[in-house]
């Protein structure tokens, strides 16, 4: 059964860019909310594919405001590469303090390619 499954896994025969390019476009789906992050479960789907977007510098760039708790693993796993960080807070998760928004902030401004900041007036 399981030579069965992996002759009809198609995806295994993918060279490692093509999948990085598939992980990328999905990341930067202009058609995806602000700050989403659901790409990160195509992470979990194998091995191959966990190794192939951890290793995936580019991956890692964009910084949102929702996960700044995560901020740190996405800056090792970006390994130096100019991040594009993105303030602006949907109301998906419950919002950083502000402080440690801001102390975040603050630490990572020298390395940023881009900042984009959007206030929303309610």
């Amino acid at each position: 059964m399981l030579n069965r499954h992996l002759e009809l896994d198609t995806t295994r025969n993918l060279p490692g860019e093509v999948v990085s390019t598939i992980f990328e476009l999905i990341a930067h789906d202009p058609e995806a909310p602000a700050g989403c992050t659901k790409w990160i479960r195509l992470t979990h789907v194998c091995r191959r594919w966990r190794s192939i977007a951890l290793g995936y510098c580019m991956l890692w760039t964009t910084l949102h405001t929702n996960y700044v708790d995560a901020w740190d693993t996405f800056v090792e796993r970006a390994q130096g590469l100019p991040l594009d960080i993105l303030d602006c807070y949907t109301g998906d998760w419950p919002p950083p303090s502000p402080s440690r928004r801001n102390q975040t902030l603050r630490s990572l401004l020298h390395t940023a390619r881009s900042l984009s900041i959007d206030v929303q007036h309610k």
